[in-house]
């Protein structure tokens, strides 16, 4: 170890030391405000159910045109050992938009729509 980093590799690992790889948490938001507050308004009107179809819409978009979003879909379908088709990365794309749709209703302490049951926290209490 020692004598790559003083090695031919010295540059490589500085380079890598200098840009790390990109997270999905540092990549900038891609909607704009008013679409984004376009999504709550109709979360509200037409509610959850309707909504995770308008969700599956957004999902195929991001699956056809976001190279970044498919790549680290099927990266992590990958490192699960989960096949990571077109089929796959759309449902994996599409449950992640639903699960952020759900921490909305969440953030707004509306619990009263899921059905929310706790197994194993006897283990944790004692």
């Amino acid at each position: 170890m020692r004598t790559f980093a003083f090695g031919p590799g010295r540059r490589y690992i500085r380079a890598r030391m200098r840009s790390p790889p990109t997270r999905w948490h540092h990549v900038p938001e891609v909607g704009t405000l008013w679409a984004i507050r376009g999504l709550m308004l109709w979360l509200r009107v037409w509610g959850r159910g309707i909504t995770r179809y308008l969700l599956a819409v957004i999902a195929f978009y991001y699956l056809l045109f976001s190279a970044n979003a498919r790549r680290s879909s099927r990266a992590y379908l990958r490192r699960l050992g989960l096949p990571a088709g077109h089929r796959s990365t759309f449902l994996h794309l599409w449950s992640f938009a639903i699960t952020v749709m759900d921490r909305l209703y969440f953030a707004q302490d509306q619990f009263d729509l899921f059905a929310i049951e706790r197994h194993g926290h006897e283990h944790l209490e004692s």
